[in-house]
């Protein structure tokens, strides 16, 4: 009888346990479907259609209307209602090469019975203040342009005008542009380049084919252009490694000029209200801005407005009735001013800070105020990158309190573009903001309600359980007792 009281103890206890696992997880998992109409502010995207991977920059208002900083409540979704997938990204660096060319002065270097050997011995290579080779010659002999010589190599003096305001300044080379001497269409050869800063340590860059072919009809095609790792050598040594040496007519540098061109920022004009305490002016601003520069627009000429910048942070009560408090956190500190001087306009620019985002910025003067300007907040914009799979057309939504973040790191959304391809992708074109009521999430509860009724559920199964057990122990007890004073009897 004791063993059947424990087996039906035992499974009881397994009855009540066995569901606590499934039934709980169950109910922390809302039953949500993300739809569009769950967003306050719908965005509609044209694109061409024939690319798989497709970004654009965020729009102005999707910084607005965001109310995550880390902007948790995009979505983008086809025709259809179904979520695309998106990575949101930095602002690539806008960056473009250009060149310039220029001549150089070609000194050929002889030698007797030697064609397109390396420089011969005695060499003297004269020079002036500035680095300019003025002379080659041999020592002791007369110069060695004399026509029983050939032709050994070329020494290229690339000269200041490698800089672009005459200075040498460590401008880079990377090409040479060549032009055969008058009386020669065909010719071809294997030449090699080497550097030097003083004409007396050289390294080899490269080496390279020319060919130059003329067809019966005078038409030419052309390899007249040597390329190599960019230096910033003053000078250049041609020598042949196949071919006859030959002293071209002229001889052209390329020099690469790599510029940056400026980010396209976003700009916000944030209207003063008061703030709270003394003369301080408060600007509410949207949460999802990663400002990058602040400044203020002053409207009164010959101002000058030293202030801190900074901002309101609530700090908790140990009075639970009492108010909330906030507490003034100091940023930076600059003088704000205009003046019209000598007939132009002078005005403080923006400040540039770190990232940062912020619900609200707050302006505390350094004396008395005259006005109250509006703040100028300056951001980059991100890109978004995401798969155009669907059916057109596609919509970028914002704006839901509670959204979680549907952003994928680039590597799964993109996978394998390099930058340079990524740069080159289809631009998305944003088209007019539509706003519109929200719906309530599809959704039987709330994340922090689930957790909530989790820890309830999970306690009264358990209270529940414990009291099962308490009665059966009880049962059983008392059973016991019945047996052992029957038993007593029976003796």
């Amino acid at each position: 009888m004791r063993s059947l009281s424990c087996l039906a103890l035992s499974a009881l206890f397994g009855f009540v346990l066995t569901p606590i696992s499934p039934a709980v997880m169950a109910a922390a998992e809302p039953t949500t479907r993300d739809s569009a109409a769950e967003y306050s502010h719908l965005i509609p995207l044209t694109v061409s259609g024939r690319q798989g991977i497709v970004q654009f920059q965020l729009p102005r208002d999707a910084y607005l209307r965001s109310h995550s900083a880390n902007l948790n409540d995009l979505r983008l979704f086809d025709a259809d209602g179904r979520k695309l997938s998106f990575s949101l990204t930095a602002p690539p660096a806008q960056s473009r090469t250009s060149r310039r060319a220029a001549p150089v002065r070609i000194f050929p270097v002889f030698e007797a019975g030697r064609a397109g050997s390396p420089l011969p011995h005695g060499l003297e290579i004269r020079t002036s203040a500035d680095g300019s080779v003025l002379s080659v010659t041999t020592r002791g002999t007369v110069a060695l342009n004399q026509p029983a010589d050939l032709l050994s190599s070329l020494i290229l003096d690339i000269g200041p005008a490698a800089g672009p305001d005459g200075k040498q300044a460590g401008q880079l080379i990377d090409a040479l542009r060549l032009t055969l001497p008058a009386g020669t269409s065909n010719y071809s050869a294997r030449v090699a380049v080497e550097v030097s800063d003083d004409l007396k340590s050289w390294r080899t860059v490269g080496e390279s084919n020319l060919n130059w072919l003329v067809n019966n009809q005078t038409e030419q095609i052309a390899n007249d252009r040597l390329e190599f790792a960019p230096t910033a050598s003053r000078y250049v040594r041609l020598s042949w490694v196949e071919g006859n040496p030959i002293e071209f007519a002229k001889i052209i540098a390329e020099f690469p000029i790599a510029s940056s061109s400026p980010r396209h920022v976003e700009t916000l004009l944030v209207a003063a209200q008061p703030g709270r305490f003394g003369q301080d002016l408060f600007y509410p601003t949207p949460v999802a801005i990663p400002v990058e520069k602040l400044g203020l627009q002053l409207t009164q000429q010959n101002v000058s407005l030293p202030a801190v910048l900074g901002q309101y942070v609530e700090r908790p009560s140990r009075n639970l009735r009492a108010d909330r408090t906030y507490e003034f956190t100091p940023k930076l500190k600059a003088t704000f001013f205009q003046f019209a001087q000598d007939g132009a306009r002078r005005a403080s620019g923006d400040l540039p800070i770190a990232s940062t985002h912020a619900e609200n910025w707050v302006l505390r003067p350094d004396g008395p105020l005259t006005e109250q300007p509006a703040l100028r907040i300056t951001w980059s914009p991100a890109t978004i990158v995401f798969v155009a799979n669907g059916r057109q057309p596609f919509t970028l939504a914002v704006g839901r309190p509670d959204a979680q973040s549907a952003q994928l790191p680039l590597s799964q959304v993109a996978p394998g573009f390099t930058a340079d391809e990524l740069r080159a992708v289809e631009q998305a074109v944003p088209g007019a903001t539509r706003e519109q009521t929200p719906t309530a999430p599809n959704q039987t509860m709330s994340p922090v309600e689930s957790a909530r009724w989790r820890i309830v559920v999970l306690w009264a199964i358990l209270i529940l359980g414990v009291a099962i057990l308490g009665f059966m122990a009880w049962k059983l007890t008392a059973q016991m007792r019945n047996e052992s004073g029957d038993r007593t009897s029976n003796t």
